[in-house]
């Protein structure tokens, strides 16, 4: 079985700048303290032989993540655009240089873990797209087999509509697509509890 190679889309780790409808209800360092949990998680979760990626923004903050996350990483600029078409972008760089599936990830879905993530890669030997849905109608995981860019046209992002149309770009693109389980992500106060009250490791000390 082929490995994926993971893709993971990640802001620079800044007060402010994460998590900023969770941070309406906890604080701005209250946010970036469960950002930086829900990163460590999600991490941890990928098996460690899976080539992994990290996309970042702002473009001045490779510095930033590499004294965070580690100097032996793979970090790649995330292009300008909405999210559909940095999405798009870094596909398109992938697929240029290998082959294999790929899947992208954020780190707002505390629920991915490495079970999950052994399913969608045995999806993505039979099916063109695999896709994990969240609760609030979009997505925690896509993953491609190639570059299909047609997915993420005319997409209205942060919206309850990304997935629903993401399925309907796929249909018309003739892909055949394997869904995962529908699983939480965590944008406001309500999901940051329940994902504490799941996994207390995502506890933060400060909320303000």
């Amino acid at each position: 079985m082929t490995q994926p190679t993971i893709l993971l889309f990640l802001k620079a780790p800044r007060k402010g700048l994460v998590k900023t409808r969770l941070a309406k209800s906890i604080g701005d360092r209250g946010a970036l303290g469960a950002y930086r949990n829900l990163v460590s998680k999600q991490i941890a979760e990928f098996d460690p032989s899976w080539p992994l990626n990290i996309h970042y923004t702002p473009v001045d903050a490779q510095a930033e993540m590499s004294d965070w996350l580690g100097s032996a990483r793979s970090f790649i600029v995330q292009e300008s655009g909405d999210l559909g078409k940095r999405l798009s972008a870094a596909i398109n760089q992938h697929f240029q240089n290998q082959t294999g599936p790929v899947f992208l990830l954020g780190a707002d879905c505390p629920w991915l873990n490495s079970v999950i993530l052994k399913k969608a890669s045995r999806a993505a030997v039979l099916s063109d797209v695999v896709i994990g849905p969240t609760h609030d109608g979009g997505y925690y995981l896509l993953g491609l087999n190639q570059n299909h860019p047609g997915l993420f046209e005319d997409i209205k992002w942060s919206s309850e509509e990304v997935f629903g149309q993401t399925i309907e770009r796929a249909e018309g693109l003739g892909l055949s697509v394997a869904s995962l389980p529908t699983l939480h992500d965590v944008d406001n106060l309500h999901e940051w509890t329940l994902a504490q009250n799941t996994f207390p490791e995502l506890s933060v000390s400060e909320h303000k």
